[in-house]
């Protein structure tokens, strides 16, 4: 599970734009950062007019290589398949606010709670049409620094039975997503961007580090194609 939303994390947060348009909480700040980040990751428009995306990553943890396969269809659905050493070890689904786990054997388990809530915000993340403003209840805009360089920190907050939160951080030189925080079962987990890479007309994060409950792994981005076919029948657990 944890490896899935990382795939699915760094899609998504480095192709989300803020807002479509300031609404009345909204100042023309605001409005200048979506801009600029719908801009900086999606220069051509590609991703925007694009129905469906499939990415092949390499995560290294803890001496192994993981090997996670992603597919992804509006308006929201998302398949994940992670192996290890060419064995499947884990497949998960997503379909329309339901979702599933499914280990080798192929027995199913059904998500709920706290993690459907975090599958649900990644996926519509993915949508070409995404926006924080749609996504997120609450989002604060404040300054910091990354290293030495100077960002803008959005901190976003969904709600529902229970709350997600996630801080991006925001490079004010290119408008890319650098940084990634959140939480999981109670532990920090934070994505760091160190390469961006342009594929299909696309900025994508190319070399990640992740940091998670005192482990630390990369994942590099192998592989990734727009607009292929995919039946909807495989988005069925």
């Amino acid at each position: 599970m944890k490896s899935t939303l990382v795939s699915l994390i760094l899609l998504a947060s480095t192709l989300v734009a803020l807002c479509d348009s300031p609404g009345s909480a909204q100042n023309s700040k605001v409005a200048e950062i979506a801009d600029r980040m719908k801009a900086a990751a999606d220069p051509n428009g590609a991703y925007k007019k694009s129905y469906s995306y499939s990415q092949k990553q390499k995560l290294e943890a803890g001496g192994n290589t993981y090997i996670m396969e992603t597919v992804y269809k509006v308006p929201a659905m998302s398949k994940t398949e992670t192996t290890i050493n060419d064995k499947l070890i884990n497949t998960l689904i997503y379909n329309d606010g339901k979702a599933w786990s499914i280990d080798p054997d192929g027995e199913k388990t059904e998500i709920g709670g706290g993690e459907l809530l975090a599958l649900t915000v990644m996926n519509k993340m993915q949508s070409p049409d995404a926006s924080l403003c749609k996504i997120f209840e609450k989002i604060t805009i404040k300054e910091g620094k990354l290293g030495q360089n100077d960002c803008f920190i959005l901190e976003c907050e969904a709600g529902g039975p229970d709350i997600y939160k996630m801080d991006f951080y925001v490079d004010k030189k290119d408008y890319l997503t650098k940084k990634m925080v959140t939480s999981r079962n109670g532990s920090p987990y934070v994505a760091e961007i160190k390469k961006y890479s342009l594929l299909q007309g696309v900025l994508l994060a190319s070399e990640t580090s992740v940091e998670y409950n005192g482990s630390k792994s990369l994942i590099y981005l192998m592989d990734y194609k727009l607009n292929i076919d995919i039946p909807d029948s495989k988005f069925k657990p």
